[in-house]
């Protein structure tokens, strides 16, 4: 008797059931058989977590030891191929940029505590990186007066300029509305085009520009950064309640000794 699989499509000679081939009968589609190999898929596609579970028991009693693995594997891979990254970065520069954009938004909070536990472990990075940075960009910052100087109209009063700057509140800086080495649009440095920011605002806004002329989009994805960065402290200031001990922490031994 010959039965065609009904999963790849062969056929075979079946003789009866002590011979070597094994066959299924296909009760997913309510008729015919199935091969050794077609049977076997299908039997693990219905039966995936019992099929799976044996692996997942094993990785979770394990997964320090994975974890170890993969990273001498990756540690190995770079050391082979060290410039492997960066080809495939500059090969799909803008497909890479758009996926860390899109996990930086959807991980606001894991970024915000990084970059505040490298802040809390390296003090006087920014002091040194300011000085290395003053150094070698010398160039640049001389660049930028001179654009300045550029987006200055020859008839605008340098004295209402210079008051802006000398009564710019402790703690702000003045900001360009319309940034002047913006992407898409330019704006000049003239006093209807200056506003005091915070500093932490004025870097967030940076050369950003959203077409209007109020230029306020920046203000949107700052509000979300601020969220997260309240949330991010209320679940620290929690967490430290929780490990603090019992009692109002007030030293009370000299009223015992009274």
């Amino acid at each position: 008797m010959t039965r065609v699989c009904n999963g790849c499509g062969s056929s075979s000679t079946y003789v009866n059931k002590k011979s070597k081939e094994v066959w299924y009968r296909d009760k997913w589609s309510g008729k015919g058989f199935l091969c050794n190999s077609c049977g076997l898929k299908a039997r693990h596609t219905d039966n995936k977590d019992k099929y799976n579970e044996p692996k997942n028991k094993k990785y979770r009693e394990n997964i320090n030891g994975y974890k170890d693995q993969q990273d001498e594997r990756s540690k190995k891979r770079r050391e082979d191929k060290p410039d492997e990254r960066k080809i495939y970065y500059k090969n799909n520069k803008s497909q890479e940029a758009e996926n860390h954009r899109v996990w930086v938004s959807n991980n606001v909070q894991a970024c915000i505590a990084r970059n505040q536990r490298f802040l809390e472990n390296n003090p006087d990075y920014f002091t040194e990186y300011n000085r290395k940075h003053y150094k070698e960009n010398k160039l640049r910052t001389a660049n930028r007066r001179a654009r300045l100087r550029q987006a200055m109209p020859p008839w605008v009063d340098l004295e209402v300029i210079a008051k802006i700057y000398n009564e710019c509140p402790a703690g702000y800086q003045v900001d360009h509305i319309h940034p002047v080495q913006g992407k898409n649009a330019s704006g000049l440095h003239v006093p209807w085009n200056f506003q005091y920011l915070k500093a932490i605002e004025n870097g967030f806004k940076g050369r950003r520009h959203d077409g209007t002329y109020e230029n306020e989009g920046w203000r949107k994805k700052y509000a979300v950064y601020e969220r997260a960065k309240s949330m991010l402290a209320k679940e620290r200031e929690g967490s430290e309640l929780t490990s603090r001990p019992e009692g109002d922490g007030v030293d009370r031994t000299s009223e015992l000794e009274d």
